[in-house]
C-alpha cells in the first residue's frame, strides 16, 4: 500500500499504528517522504502543521486506530477560516 500510494504521488504520508512501519516502508521505497506515529493524536498536529491550500489528503484505516482525530486537526482550521473541507 505505501508503495502504491507513492507511485500514485501521495507525499508525505503519515502512518498511524501497528502496520505503519511496513506501510512507511513502501513509501520510501517509492521515493516518497513518510513518517510514522504510534498514535493518531501524535499524527494529527505533524499532519496539520503539512496541510498547504490545495493540498489533496486522503485518510485511510480503520476507525479503532482513531484517525478522527487527524481529520479535525485538518479540517478545524479550514471552518475557522470560512474554508471548505
Amino acid at each position: 500500500v505505501g508503495r502504491s500510494a507513492a507511485d500514485l504521488g501521495f507525499s508525505p504520508v503519515f502512518a498511524v499504528g501497528d502496520f505503519a512501519g511496513s506501510l512507511a516502508e513502501g513509501v520510501l521505497t517509492g521515493g516518497a517522504e513518510g513518517r510514522v506515529f504510534s498514535r493518531a493524536s501524535e499524527a494529527a498536529p505533524a499532519a496539520a502543521a503539512e496541510l498547504r491550500a490545495g493540498d489533496l489528503v486522503l485518510v485511510k484505516g480503520s476507525r479503532g486506530v482513531g484517525l478522527d482525530v487527524v481529520v479535525e486537526a485538518l479540517t478545524s482550521g479550514r471552518r475557522a477560516a470560512g474554508g471548505s473541507c
